[in-house]
């Protein structure tokens, strides 16, 4: 009787038809192609049917990607024809995938915003914040800062940031990954730290330039001042507090202290005044796209009022109001950039 040998049964399985029909369907995975890792004879088995001379083989194969592994056990049946042993069956007995690496870091900065709305489904803001998938909505970046998940199961640690207008968020993440019936389970919170927004980029000199002034004519035809056009404004803001969203300020703008009715358009005139303002508290309000007031104060018989106006792109924008009833109501408007 010719002998079957172990190469002639391995070689009955066609290794790449095994690998192609590799399936893993998770979010997690590296979509790495899958290769054979090993192939093995379990044990061959001798039989007879109808008095033919019959193998039964039973065999190993791994394969699968670095994160994971399926194992399949195939049997495969030879039966004695002719002088020669010829498979007559194919086919598996039980499939089993296993977990045998991490999430790269590629992965978990790639599914950062997933994370996020893995805390908001568990309703972990603190009491009265929003969401983060809210918070993080702008200019979001993520990075690893440590991935405890090379043996598939463990933590990994993401950092997030974004930027709404002026408005910082940076935050840490926590994932607990968990390998079970051939997938993740995935958890995740956050640290109460990244729902606090960060309003330092306020926070230093900003220089004006002029936009427009309007107002003029208001009871009559008559000319423009452009004094706001010649003094240009500065604003310094420090000392921001995040929790009452105020802050001290120095300021410096011009008001047109003056009647209205010019006889005709001039770059200033008698009444045109420099204000200057040291450690003013103002309020800011980072949340809002509406022009807000930050001062309002009396120059002899006039009234002035300066606003803010947040900009989505991390600049400023400002109006400074000059007003005295029935006499004088003008608008300068200035946009404003940090100096270096």
């Amino acid at each position: 009787m010719p002998e079957l040998s172990d190469e002639q049964i391995l070689s009955s399985i066609d290794d790449q038809s095994v690998v192609d029909n590799f399936s893993f369907a998770s979010s997690w995975s590296s979509g790495e192609e899958a290769a054979l890792v090993s192939k093995d004879i379990i044990e061959v088995v001798d039989s007879k049917s109808d008095n033919t001379p019959r193998k039964t083989a039973y065999i190993d194969l791994v394969y699968g990607t670095s994160q994971v592994r399926e194992t399949s056990e195939y049997l495969c049946e030879f039966m004695l024809r002719d002088g020669e042993w010829v498979q007559v069956d194919l086919y598996p007995l039980e499939e089993s995938m296993s977990c045998v690496g991490g999430i790269s870091d590629d992965l978990l900065v790639e599914h950062a915003a997933a994370l996020m709305q893995l805390v908001d489904e568990e309703g972990a803001a603190p009491k009265g914040a929003d969401d983060l998938s809210d918070l993080y909505s702008e200019n979001f970046s993520a990075e690893v800062i440590e991935n405890c998940t090379e043996d598939g199961s463990g933590t990994a640690t993401v950092g997030i940031a974004a930027m709404r207008g002026l408005t910082a968020y940076r935050g840490t993440l926590t994932a607990t990954f968990e390998w079970s019936d051939g997938d993740w389970i995935v958890s995740c919170v956050a640290e109460d730290s990244s729902y606090e927004p960060d309003y330092s980029g306020y926070e230093g000199t900003w220089a004006g330039s002029f936009t427009e002034t309007k107002g003029w004519g208001t009871w009559n035809e008559d000319g423009s001042c452009y004094a706001a056009k010649e003094n240009l404004p500065t604003i310094t803001i420090k000392d921001v507090d995040s929790v009452s969203c105020t802050a001290k300020a120095d300021l410096s703008f011009v008001i047109h202290a003056h009647k209205d009715n010019l006889e005709n358009d001039v770059n200033g005139t008698d009444g045109d005044t420099m204000i200057s303002l040291s450690d003013m508290l103002i309020t800011l309000e980072p949340d809002s796209w509406d022009s807000y007031k930050i001062i309002d104060k009396q120059e002899g018989e006039y009234e002035y009022l300066v606003f803010l106006e947040n900009d989505d792109s991390g600049n400023l924008s400002m109006k400074v109001e000059t007003f005295k009833t029935f006499q004088t109501k003008v608008f300068d408007f200035y946009d404003l950039s940090k100096s270096s």
